[in-house]
């Protein structure tokens, strides 16, 4: 039914019991009728503004939800084994005196073909609790179908962030699963593992965050600290006794940082810079070489400048720390054989350049290098030395239809064996939604 015909109807309702009526009843009749019409009326769709019911306008509890996401697939070709055809960390090594689980035959190259970044999100907006200050209340929901229990035809759904915010005026607090506080940038290729064990660091855990933003003239000084779950990314259990590591040193993964942005220029592109540490610790039952006890730190910089207004960027970060596997560094490696920590530094620098509305190319160079006097080698175990990845992309934006071809020069070194090469190239189509 139309706008217009769902009037006609319960007026001339209206209009019959005024006829057969008394007028005290008719009276009544016609102000409970027409004050329910006009409640009717209120839900239909605007006709005057063409609005249609919208996803967002369902709510519970006072709750709206927005809708968002992509379909997307992913061709990939590699000349050189990596250790995963849609994940790669790092490359085998080519040598074939290499251990079995580290090596791969000269030039092996592979094709793949996947769906699993499609993503869906649910950004959620609540009421605002007057019984706690004024706090707006929301939240934000979003998988993808990147599930290592699940078959190439039968991809399973993956949280990738699921966490409630209270936010005032000036504080937010967390609760849920989320991006690590540190490294908080990405290089723009290997969107599959965004560089992790490459010069990349940080991933999701379940956290609880805090945030404060001040206003200093145009510009915004951030502080973010978070108390998280240690062991959430690499299940760490060295002693095999089904317990993890992390969790069995009864203290959490404990991360802060300090962020300056600034907008500058006609186009007021942001000019950004943050500063950030790390800690955890991990235990087990049973010592590994001597110990027993192991640190994990971290610190670091990000930076994000624009050259050239908003169309000539640079972007990078640079970090040092020690037993970083469980925030993807050191090439995926924590502890050696002898239970020592393993140092590692390393980062990334990208530069990006719009060359039309449409047309973006980026290029860049990641690197992840552990300390040599910290691997150890053996029969069963080649260590990897360092990870250095040069890259260039462009992509072409037809919103909501969005390309990219990317290039990786990869090469992984090993302590003691011949290194391994990779050129790989990778091309998808996304459309948004």
């Amino acid at each position: 039914m139309n706008g217009s015909r769902g009037r006609i109807f319960p007026m001339t309702v209206v209009g019959a019991l005024c006829a057969t009526a008394s007028p005290i009843v008719a009276q009544e009749t016609v102000e409970s009728l027409s004050k329910r019409v006009a409640e009717l009326e209120a839900k239909l769709p605007k006709e005057s503004s063409g609005e249609a019911v919208k996803w967002s306008d369902l709510s519970a509890l006072g709750s709206r939800f927005k809708l968002y996401g992509y379909l997307r697939v992913d061709t990939i070709w590699d000349d050189s084994r990596a250790n995963n055809t849609q994940l790669p960390a790092y490359i085998r090594s080519e040598d074939p005196t290499a251990p079995a689980g580290f090596r791969a035959a000269s030039n092996s190259s592979d094709f793949n073909i996947h769906p699993k970044l499609t993503r869906v999100g649910l950004d959620f907006t609540g009421p605002k609790l007057e019984s706690l200050n004024g706090a707006q209340v929301l939240g934000k929901l979003e998988t993808d179908f990147y599930n290592a229990t699940a078959t190439e035809s039968r991809e399973a759904l993956r949280i990738r962030v699921a966490y409630l915010q209270l936010k005032w005026e000036s504080f937010s607090l967390y609760g849920g699963q989320m991006w690590d506080v540190i490294s908080p940038l990405f290089p723009v290729v290997n969107p599959d593992l965004v560089m992790w064990g490459a010069g990349n660091l940080a991933d999701r855990r379940p956290q609880i965050r805090g945030e404060w933003v001040t206003a200093m003239g145009d510009a915004k000084l951030t502080t973010t600290g978070m108390v998280g779950s240690t062991g959430a990314v690499d299940a760490q259990d060295l002693d095999a006794n089904t317990y993890r590591d992390g969790d069995q040193s009864a203290q959490p993964t404990l991360q802060a940082r300090v962020g300056w942005k600034r907008p500058v220029g006609e186009k007021k592109a942001n000019l950004e810079f943050g500063a950030w540490v790390h800690h955890a610790n991990e235990e087990t039952d049973k010592p590994i070489g001597t110990n027993r006890n192991f640190s994990s730190s971290a610190y670091g910089i990000d930076v994000q400048v624009p050259l050239y207004q908003d169309a000539v960027w640079f972007k990078g970060e640079f970090w040092h720390g020690r037993n970083l596997d469980d925030v993807r560094g050191g090439i995926l490696q924590g502890i050696n054989t002898a239970g020592d920590e393993i140092r590692a530094q390393g980062g990334f620098a990208e530069v990006g350049w719009k060359v039309t509305a449409r047309t973006a190319v980026h290029a860049g160079y990641s690197w992840d290098d552990p300390n040599n006097d910290d691997l150890i080698v053996s029969a069963s175990n080649a260590p990897r030395s360092r990870n250095s990845v040069a890259y260039g992309a462009v992509t072409w934006d037809f919103k909501p239809i969005y390309f990219g071809l990317h290039y990786l020069r990869w090469t992984t070194g090993y302590e003691g064996f011949e290194k391994g090469d990779d050129n790989r190239l990778q091309f998808f189509a996304q459309y948004s939604f």
